[in-house]
């Protein structure tokens, strides 16, 4: 039973429990996405369930904005006469560029912030946007738990007057999500995280791509030097009253060693119509997940995308027509730390071939 659902028992509110349990429901059995329906419909079928409350456990309103960035946020708080302040939309943390949903605070005219209202980056896919949108219900479950135990702070409270925004590519990286809020969403409704999930990405053994492994054969990287495809979690361990489940095992493409004892980059094919998502989730796996100085992204109709953090700081992309060849590091590298160059004109541990 959903934490939500045993708080709402426990206070003696069975039908409260049952509007909680029929969100859930309603947000991880919609096949709307598959018909290219709006997340306004599956939005609409959850604020008729919820009742006269409905705006405690959901967004108000949810709103599709194009190139979603806080300018372009504020502009449209603005256009629907739904800005409170000047100083809207406030942020805990200020995003650096274009984000892919946004919460913000807001309520009845000339009262304190009681509800959200959500902004969406229209053109991502519906599935992408019912992902969100359960994301977003997760926070209001959690809200309201913390309501039925009596506690005076919310884990997410509109009435602190800060939006909140997300990125799916970090969601995505359950494990890894940066802010305490999104991160207790996650864990607690595991069943609405795993909406976040990609179509695309492996999530169990099954033969290597046999183009890939071609391409990276002729390189040099065969043998001890490539394991493809390579499982890099068995699948997150969930403990609840129901039981112990087993979330999915997740896997890369391929990974690449420089030695048998010394994994050095990892290379993925690149799902349809998301390269700058891929590039941002293989770049984090790379860096967060394995610790890895390189990471390759190939590109269907040819090309590929490295992603190069050997000196450390930010990391850099190139454009490629082949795979790099392996060479045996110079000296063993520092555990935990990215591979250091030689001062002067030194190739890098895995030279760059570009276009000429």
């Amino acid at each position: 039973m959903p934490p939500a659902v045993q708080a709402a028992v426990a206070s003696g509110n069975p039908a409260r429990a049952s509007v909680v349990d029929r969100l859930q429901q309603i947000v991880l059995g919609w096949k709307g996405a598959e018909r290219n329906q709006p997340v306004s419909d599956l939005h609409a079928q959850c604020f008729a369930a919820a009742g006269p409350s409905a705006h405690l456990l959901l967004p108000e309103r949810v709103f599709p904005v194009r190139n979603l960035d806080s300018t372009r946020l504020r502009a449209e708080l603005a256009r629907r006469r739904l800005l409170r302040s000047e100083a809207d939309p406030r942020f805990r943390v200020r995003p650096a560029g274009r984000f892919d949903a946004a919460l913000v605070p807001g309520g009845p005219p000339g009262q304190p912030c009681d509800r959200w209202w959500m902004f969406v980056e229209e053109s991502l896919s519906p599935r992408d946007q019912h992902a969100l949108y359960a994301h977003a219900l997760a926070h209001g479950l959690l809200n309201e738990e913390a309501r039925r135990l009596g506690q005076r702070a919310l884990p997410l409270d509109p009435g602190n007057g800060y939006a909140h925004w997300v990125l799916l590519g970090e969601l995505r990286l359950l494990e890894n999500a940066r802010r305490p809020q999104d991160r207790r969403a996650l864990e607690a409704y595991p069943a609405l995280a795993e909406l976040l999930r990609s179509p695309e990405e492996p999530v169990v053994v099954g033969a290597a791509n046999p183009s890939l492994v071609d391409c990276l054969g002729q390189a040099g990287w065969r043998g001890q030097r490539l394991d493809a495809p390579y499982v890099y979690t068995a699948g997150r361990v969930y403990v609840s009253d129901s039981g112990i489940r087993r979330g999915r095992r997740l896997r890369v493409d391929a990974l690449l060693r420089a030695e048998r004892s010394l994994p050095i980059a990892v290379a993925q094919l690149l799902p349809p119509g998301q390269e700058e998502e891929a590039l941002l989730r293989l770049e984090e796996l790379a860096r967060e997940r394995l610790g890895l100085p390189f990471a390759y992204l190939v590109h269907p109709g040819g090309g590929i995308t490295e992603i190069d953090r050997a000196e450390g700081g930010e990391s850099r992309r190139s454009t490629l027509d082949e795979f790099p060849a392996p060479r045996r590091p110079a000296r063993p590298l520092a555990e935990g730390a990215p591979p250091r160059r030689r001062p002067g004109p030194q190739r890098p541990l895995l030279p760059l071939r570009g276009p000429p």
